[in-house]
């Protein structure tokens, strides 16, 4: 940081070195890069930036002195405090972004040169991307792009010369004073985005991400757990947040098949369910149905599970299938696409291990002894008969299906449902069913995951939420595998059919995207998510599989291909011949605006083939165009005698008028001539 100016006294405080409104410009820029970041950090943290933010806009507008190097420190200080007491490190996404935007404002606050003010400018650049890092949606790229005009705009200001800053400086109204560089940034950065485009769609994909950002493990979950209690489950579903996405190629399954497969749970201590140890000898599946080819693009979560439709019968890359047929996948900070292959009619682990058989089967001691003594008097039945004698207690025992169930107690909370409330959600159900089942004899585990899905506005895909989070079991019958049960079927059929809204008493609870005849918001937000897929689809996730796709589709061929190459090398020989064209019309302009303004005028008058010679007077040349052009004479020796003004009179050298300027720019723009 630069040695602090000495501080005026009381009444004559330290002015500040940097012209006030071109600041103020960049203060409210920083601003912009900072409000994203605001409603993702703690409350100290977020009052950090805002208060030095403040601050230098007071030391602006006050003539307040700048603090001290030593003041600068202990900020500093405090600063990595904060952010250590808050995330434990300076790094990572969280730790890092939140230490970079406090450095950022501490440069802000001990700015004193123009130099100082052009890397703040460029610094919020790279804090206004790194808002990518946590959110790649429309709504978070539309943000930006207006964060880096307005950016692009400051900077031009700060560029502008010393007249020009003078002038911006000394005539132009606050909230105005972007106007103009405004409008000079945002078609150059407008006018960039064919060719951003152009590289974005050729420049090779990987299949893969090069790189990830890691996410806190108590950030972007899919709402799913490794363990289940009573209410874990509906509590998920007064969430609208999306868990993923899917697209069938051709037929999609019946709303009753769609069970989308997540944590399997199988050990049980009385209360809560939980996922046994990791074991990945895959049963063998037999497929008795049609098969389903489907692409899965799963939100950013920092789970295993891909949640593929119940049964997957391929193994996309970079996965892995359990014992248990979940899907798993390295944990990654962003969006993930997976082409998967599915079957709804099936026979998997026919011939199972006997020690995962006998794990199934444990149950605590000395727990639900009414449960227990009801599930074991069934033992003398054929074993489905078993099952279905525990779907005819939830058919004809006046269960309840609902999303506000009664709290159960700690203790015996199965017999406390079974056989006292008979209120509950998919978890209650599923979790007694399952173990009722063990009681009986059979061997068990309760699967959590979702099921059904939400139609896209254009009925293309399938949108799946956290309202839709469910569970169920999986029962294993001899000679015919693990079985699915669904016991929330058979209190509530059309929770499986039409989805949780029409079902589920206490439905007002969930989130109005999930809700039943929304009205125009739900037909709105559906509009919305039609465009956040598409984005999601092909700018987010534009890997490799996707440039092959497009290319081969344009008829360009694979990357790497002769045509391919000859395209490439004709967008760079463009591109460089526009840079060229760009330099030389730079350079052949004046970057004083008066002069600049003068030269279009001679330009016009030169076109009708009046030369202008480099060292003649605009008097002398206002003179010989208007014996040419007699009828313009007087509006010709006017824009003459306002250069003159302008360049070479008393108001020049104090920084000049830029009420008068813009009126110059207007006399030049307004002439034409008449030949």
């Amino acid at each position: 940081m630069t040695a602090a100016a000495p501080s005026g006294s009381r009444g004559q405080p330290a002015r500040a070195a940097l012209p006030a409104r071109p600041l103020l410009a960049l203060l409210g820029a920083m601003l912009l890069v900072t409000l994203p970041y605001l409603l993702r950090l703690p409350p100290w943290l977020s009052l950090f930036p805002l208060t030095l933010l403040l601050w230098r806009a007071l030391i602006v507008l006050r003539g307040w002195a700048q603090p001290s190097t030593l003041i600068l420190a202990g900020l500093a200080v405090l600063l990595i405090g904060a952010t250590l007491s808050g995330y434990g490190t300076l790094l990572g996404r969280d730790g890092g972004t939140a230490f970079l935007l406090g450095l950022l404002t501490l440069k802000l606050l001990e700015s004193r040169t123009r130099r100082d003010a052009l890397l703040m400018v460029l610094l919020g650049y790279f804090a206004a991307t790194a808002n990518f890092f946590f959110s790649q949606d429309i709504s978070t790229a539309l943000y930006t792009l207006l964060t880096l005009i307005v950016l692009s705009g400051v900077l031009s200001l700060w560029q502008s010369s010393s007249v020009r800053l003078n002038l911006a400086v000394k005539g132009q109204p606050g909230p105005r004073i972007l106007l103009e560089p405004l409008g000079r940034a945002a078609p150059l950065l407008l006018g960039a985005m064919p060719l951003a485009v152009l590289l974005f769609v050729l420049f090779p994909r990987p299949s893969g991400p090069l790189w990830t950002v890691p996410l806190p493990s108590n950030t972007a979950q899919t709402g799913l757990s490794s363990e289940m209690s009573p209410g874990s489950v509906s509590n998920l579903t007064q969430s609208a947040d999306v868990a993923f996405r899917v697209e069938f190629a051709g037929t999609m399954p019946d709303p009753q098949n769609l069970y989308w497969r997540g944590p399997v749970l199988e050990n049980y201590d009385g209360l809560t369910w939980r996922q046994g140890p990791l074991d990945l000898r895959v049963p063998q599946v037999n497929v008795a149905g049609p098969r389903f080819r489907y692409s899965l693009t799963l939100e950013p979560n920092a789970n295993p599970w891909v949640l593929a439709l119940d049964v997957p019968t391929t193994q996309p890359p970079q996965t892995r299938v359990s014992a248990r047929l979940e899907v798993l996948t390295p944990p990654q900070g962003g969006r993930r696409r997976f082409e998967l292959e599915s079957a709804t009619t099936y026979q998997a682990g026919v011939r199972e291990y006997p020690e995962r058989l006998q794990a199934a089967l444990e149950l605590p001691e000395a727990t639900n002894p009414q449960a227990r003594a009801l599930a074991q008097s069934w033992r003398g039945l054929p074993p489905l008969e078993r099952a279905n004698r525990a779907l005819q207690l939830f058919r004809t025992q006046n269960f309840v299906y609902t999303l506000n169930p009664p709290l159960l107690p700690q203790n015996d909370s199965i017999d406390a449902f079974l056989f006292g409330t008979k209120q509950g959600f998919c978890e209650y159900y599923a979790g007694a069913f399952t173990f009722l089942m063990r009681a009986a004899g059979l061997p068990a585990r309760v699967v959590t995951g979702y099921q059904g899905g939400q139609s896209g506005a254009d009925g293309s895909y399938l949108i799946v939420r956290q309202s839709d989070a469910h569970a169920w079991s999986e029962v294993w019958l001899e000679g015919i595998g693990w079985q699915r049960f669904d016991p929330t079927a058979a209190v509530s059929p059309s929770r499986i059919t039409a989805g949780v809204a029409l079902s589920v008493q206490g439905a007002g609870a969930l989130p109005l995207v999930a809700r039943a005849g929304g009205g125009i918001l739900h037909v709105l937000a559906l509009r919305l998510d039609g465009l956040q897929h598409g984005w999601n689809d092909w700018v987010v996730g534009y890997g490799g599989a996707r440039q092959r796709q497009l290319l081969e589709g344009l008829g360009i061929g694979e990357v790497g291909g002769p045509r391919y190459i000859l395209l490439n090398l004709s967008a760079v020989i463009l591109l460089f011949a526009l840079l060229l064209l760009n330099l030389r019309r730079r350079n052949a302009e004046p970057s004083d605006p008066v002069q600049r303004f003068y030269s279009q005028f001679v330009a016009q008058l030169e076109r009708t083939g009046l030369s202008h010679a480099p060292s003649e007077t605009a008097s002398s040349f206002a003179a010989r165009a208007s014996s040419r052009f007699p009828e313009q004479a007087e509006q010709i020796r006017e824009i003459a005698r306002e250069y003159d003004t302008l360049r070479y009179g008393a108001e020049a050298k104090k920084g000049g008028s830029l009420e008068r300027l813009k009126q110059f720019k207007r006399q030049v723009k307004r002439f034409r001539v008449k030949v």
